[in-house]
């Protein structure tokens, strides 16, 4: 989805009036050399909005408009031709495009990147692209997809959390839990102190993990919690935001 700002649209229109208006005054004062570095810094301005909307068919119109006015000679009557086109392709442009506004509470989640922290982001480099996709779809009330890239997040810090206890690849959620819970569950004895120390946040880690897996099961009216990736996307339930 492309970014644009209100602001950007109404700078836009104005620029196209404030044209109109400065070149209908130069005309009458016989100013045609100033109207022209003028009428070209402004078309310059109005241009690089066009482009980023992007409003195609008004860019082609100033680039066609800005080459005219280049011309030794030239016509302001023909310039007001060509600004009125231009007027014309702003209303259509506009009208092929359906703007969705961001209420200014979620800015912040739509347009971060860092959503989760610094900390987060440098640890977790493969869930950066997902933790930004959820800020998008919860900042536009899209509850279900947020918590599908949700999802796949937490499938990459659980990856992360397997690794560090040299637990290989696994197609689900429950037998990477299965296999960690295994290790937990080995007799005291056979723990090393490293292992005891770091044992607790393994424990709180896979609760909260089973917590969330189980939520999910009932949410989505599942039997079981044997989560494969994309499993989300099957799942009948909806998930209501805001």
């Amino acid at each position: 989805m492309l970014r644009a700002y209100g602001r950007d649209f109404v700078r836009l229109g104005q620029i196209v009036d404030d044209l109109w208006a400065y070149a209908d005054e130069s005309y009458r004062a016989g100013d045609h050399e100033e109207q022209t570095d003028y009428v070209a810094g402004q078309l310059l301005i109005a241009a690089q909005i066009a482009e980023h909307m992007p409003f195609p068919s008004v860019a082609a119109q100033i680039r066609r408009t800005s080459a005219y006015i280049q011309v030794d000679g030239y016509s302001v009557l023909t310039l007001f031709e060509f600004l009125k086109e231009l007027r014309n392709r702003l209303t259509d442009d506009a009208e092929t495009i359906q703007f969705l506004r961001v209420q200014p509470e979620h800015v912040r989640l739509y347009e971060s990147a860092d959503l989760f922290g610094e900390k987060v982001s440098n640890s977790f480099p493969n869930a950066i692209d997902d933790i930004a996709d959820a800020g998008k779809c919860l900042a536009l009330g899209q509850g279900t997809a947020t918590v599908f890239h949700l999802s796949r997040v937490m499938e990459v810090g659980l990856k992360a959390l397997a690794g560090s206890l040299g637990i290989p690849y696994a197609p689900s959620w429950e037998s990477y839990l299965k296999q960690i819970n295994a290790q937990l569950s080995a007799e005291h004895k056979t723990k090393t102190e490293e292992w005891k120390k770091e044992e607790p946040f393994y424990r709180d880690v896979v609760g909260d993990l089973s917590d969330h897996a189980h939520r999910e099961e009932i949410h989505a009216g599942r039997s079981g919690w044997n989560f494969p990736r994309g499993a989300l996307v099957h799942a009948a339930a909806r998930y209501p935001i805001f």
